[in-house]
């Protein structure tokens, strides 16, 4: 079962260095806002959308072909800080048009991800995290399909109060 849980972090790593690489050429980044002070609750709200093009190699674990891919990766990440000292993180990530071709059969697949990660601070820490990963067959091979979701909270004494992670992993067709 670990094998499967890092295979489709391997699409999610690949398209963080894309990202990387993307943000440091500073062609696709595209903040919607910028920082922005104010007197209410929410002091400052920093919001970044980025599109970044991937393309790589990636195993289908339910079969062992390996393919490869072409797309998009999509990137929105929002900051906040609050009045009393809070900060506040939301990231959501998807790909976008994720297209490949087995290098064994020539089978087609698409590719569809999302990744959503919200983190809240001040005296304490809560986190939940979840991601969705599909690699889907145009044909008769089987499909592969993960699922995560993740919580921590920890309290300001520094102790976990919850914590879990609950993963499914499975071939489908």
């Amino acid at each position: 079962m670990r094998s499967l849980r890092t295979r489709p972090r391997s699409l999610l790593s690949l398209a963080v260095a894309a990202l990387i690489a993307g943000c440091a050429a500073d062609t696709t980044t595209q903040p919607l806002r910028r920082l922005q002070p104010g007197g209410d609750a929410n002091r400052a709200t920093v919001v970044n959308v980025t599109r970044v093009p991937v393309a790589g190699r990636l195993l289908n674990p339910c079969n062992g072909e390996p393919m490869v891919f072409s797309g998009y990766v999509h990137l929105a990440l929002r900051l906040t800080d609050d009045a009393a000292g809070g900060i506040h993180v939301g990231q959501h990530f998807d790909t976008q048009g994720i297209k490949g071709v087995g290098a064994v059969t020539g089978a087609t697949y698409t590719g569809n991800e999302a990744l959503n990660d919200e983190f809240n601070a001040k005296y304490g820490l809560e986190e939940t995290f979840e991601h969705h990963f599909s690699m889907i067959t145009h044909g008769p091979l089987p499909n592969f399909v993960f699922h995560e979701v993740e919580h921590i909270t920890i309290n300001p004494n520094g102790e976990v109060t919850v914590f879990f992670d609950n993963i499914s992993a499975e071939c489908r067709g």
